[in-house]
């Protein structure tokens, strides 16, 4: 496989992680635990603690380190009151929600981790003897305890997680990059008149961060940019992406394949050019850009053969905007919308 290849799937392996662990909300934890420990530490009552599966010697140990026992261990106050922090303790004693589910019988802990739902009451009380038995054999034997190694050991779960889910979400990912240096590109030449999400609510730029938080961050939530002459970014499937002036006229396409297998790059491309011909036989003069992967000589060949195609962009190129390569794929989309003109070489 060439170096350039598999730079990319760890750049989007890198940038899938950190996507993933922000929104999952890990970044925060540490942060939010140790405010809830400041706020409201000494109004938990751990009488009952031997109830709950933590062990004497861990609590020992714990109190030897002057570490707060909610940094380690849960408590039933917590899953009733703050459910969305069963995913910390769970990560901390190291155990994945299939692990969870199984031990303490209980369907629906992603929906619980998510927000979107309560923990049951009758399933409490095993939740907590899961959590704080792992939990009590970690401290025991995890020498030198310290605030950072349970830090540590919360990422370690995490990344495990995110590993499991990894392999499926290249393509995706992929996706996911390069639409968000093209919208990267519009806001810093400040050419996003609105944003529309997937609920089709529109949103100022201001507003869209108020309730969605960063756009480029969140540009998996956006269904459509509305830029600043009333042209459209149109996020969807087939093509991944579509250009339209203001009068919802098609004005160009892009595809975005990022799978890295040469065994399917055929596949990939007989997909694209099925996608690309939809868009011109409705719109004839339209512009088709491709960014891709993995090109063999015979994906290559095709190509020049085809006339579907108006410009191919590599996607390592793009995401390193290697000479320039980021930058041309952003000014080929904004010449398409008419935001610039097409520079003459």
């Amino acid at each position: 496989m060439p170096k350039e290849v598999v730079l990319e799937q760890y750049q989007l392996k890198s940038t899938f992680f950190a996507e993933k662990l922000g929104e999952m909300g890990f970044f925060g934890f540490t942060e939010k635990v140790a405010k809830l420990i400041a706020d409201q530490g000494d109004a938990f009552d751990w009488a009952d603690r031997k109830s709950w599966g933590i062990s004497e010697d861990a609590w020992d140990r714990i109190e030897e380190r002057g570490i707060h026992p909610l940094s380690v261990f849960c408590h039933p106050k917590i899953l009733k009151l703050h459910p969305r922090f069963l995913r910390y303790y769970r990560c901390v004693a190291m155990l994945p929600q299939k692990g969870l589910q199984k031990i303490a019988s209980v369907a629906n802990v992603k929906e619980v981790e998510a927000g979107v739902q309560t923990l049951p009451e009758a399933k409490v009380d095993g939740v907590l003897r899961c959590l704080n038995e792992l939990a009590s054999a970690v401290v025991s034997l995890t020498p030198d305890l310290s605030g950072s190694k349970i830090t540590g050991m919360m990422y370690a779960t995490a990344g495990t997680t995110i590993d499991g889910s990894w392999r499926n979400q290249i393509g995706a990912e992929g996706e996911r990059v390069i639409r968000s240096l093209l919208l990267k590109a519009l806001i810093g030449n400040n050419e996003v008149l609105a944003l529309v999400d997937k609920g089709d609510r529109s949103f100022s730029l201001g507003e869209w961060e108020e309730s969605h938080g960063d756009p480029v961050a969140t540009v998996n939530e956006m269904k459509t940019i509305t830029v600043s002459n009333g042209g459209a970014v149109f996020f969807s499937s087939e093509p991944d992406v579509q250009f339209m002036d203001g009068a919802g006229k098609v004005l160009g396409a892009m595809e975005i394949k990022a799978g890295i297998d040469a065994a399917g790059a055929l596949e990939r491309l007989g997909a694209m050019l099925k996608s690309f011909d939809n868009v011109l036989s409705i719109s004839p003069n339209a512009k088709t850009l491709l960014v891709a992967t993995c090109i063999t000589d015979e994906v290559e060949a095709r190509l020049r053969e085809s006339n579907a195609v108006s410009q191919i962009f590599i996607t390592t190129d793009v995401i390193n905007n290697k000479r320039g390569s980021g930058d041309k794929l952003a000014n080929s989309v904004r010449v398409i919308l008419g935001l610039i003109e097409r520079r003459m070489r």
